[in-house]
């Protein structure tokens, strides 16, 4: 398959700036007394504020969301990954936007598995429609107690839970709200490390889905006014207004409006047709779920 140069470039620079934020944080665990380093998130944002790509069909990279995970024996040997969220990506190995896991010399190691079992360091993948698994894998060189932390979450909606599952102890932790796990690792006992004990869950929660809660449609001086109101929504809601004069065979697009958190909208159709109008909204929500509100009738 052929990749534009503005494609390659742009998936490139996500890649780089990832990396660079990972090492920051594996330089800042070994040379803690000299650098204070600040949340990747923080760092997101000012390395990529200048940033600016002219391809538009492309994610640009400050609209990453990611997560930052931490193991660490002490405050100087750890070890983190990042697994990264962008919805034109996919869940096997990609070198464009993934980063694989090469085990050093250190005291920890942390990776995580991509779906075709590639260990990596940066794992990019799309949102789950309803839930996703990530195998994690713990290694340490010596017995002790460890501790498994998110140091960072960054732009991933609240409609996701994440839970760190601890397959060992048959246990599980709400990682989103609980951000360290304390743990023992033995070498004698193989359960106690490697990929088999902990994975990542994340899950939609379906009572933070975006829910409908009131449509009118009505008879005005100006048109046919429409009203509705919505929870849950978020910024990567659109609602669009459609109407029928074919008593519902087929519906034509009015406008399409952004969702801007307010919970409330208002769209008048100033040039009804004679006769029957039918009127509903398509609401698209996250990873384009669509759904639809009841057609109301508008006669002139």
């Amino acid at each position: 398959m052929y990749l534009s140069a503005d494609i390659k470039n742009n998936a490139m620079k996500k890649k780089y700036y990832t990396v660079l934020f990972l090492v920051a944080l594996l330089f800042a665990g070994c040379k803690k007394e000299a650098v204070t380093p600040e949340p990747v998130a923080n760092q997101l944002n000012q390395s990529t504020s200048q940033q600016t790509t002219s391809n538009k069909g492309a994610s640009a990279v400050d609209t990453a969301a990611l997560i930052q995970l931490k193991l660490a024996k002490d405050s100087i040997n750890i070890d983190g990954i990042i697994i990264e969220f962008d919805p034109n990506s996919k869940p096997t190995y990609s070198d464009l936007e993934d980063a694989i896991y090469f085990q050093g010399y250190g005291e920890v190691s942390l990776w995580s598995y991509s779906s075709d079992n590639i260990p990596l360091a940066i794992n990019t993948l799309p949102f789950p429609k309803t839930s996703l698994t990530i195998t994690l894998a713990v290694h340490a060189k010596t017995d002790g107690i460890y501790k498994l932390s998110m140091e960072t979450i960054y732009a991933v909606p609240v409609i996701y839970e994440i839970w760190l599952k601890d397959n060992y102890k048959k246990d599980s932790l709400d990682f989103r709200h609980n951000k360290i796990y304390a743990f023992n690792l033995s070498l004698a006992d193989t359960n106690s490390f490697g990929s088999h004990r902990f994975s990542l869950v994340i899950r939609q929660n379906p009572a933070l889905g975006i829910h409908l809660l009131n449509f009118t449609a009505a008879k005005t001086s100006s048109g046919a006014q429409l009203n509705w109101q919505t929870e849950n929504e978020s910024t990567y809601t659109t609602f669009t207004a459609e109407r029928s004069t074919d008593n519902g065979t087929t519906y034509t697009t009015l406008t399409t409006i952004k969702s801007t958190a307010a919970s409330s909208y208002r769209y008048t159709d100033k040039t009804p047709a004679t006769g029957t109008n039918l009127y509903r909204v398509k609401i698209t929500d996250l990873n384009g779920a669509i759904t639809y509100t009841k057609s109301l009738t508008v006669s002139y």
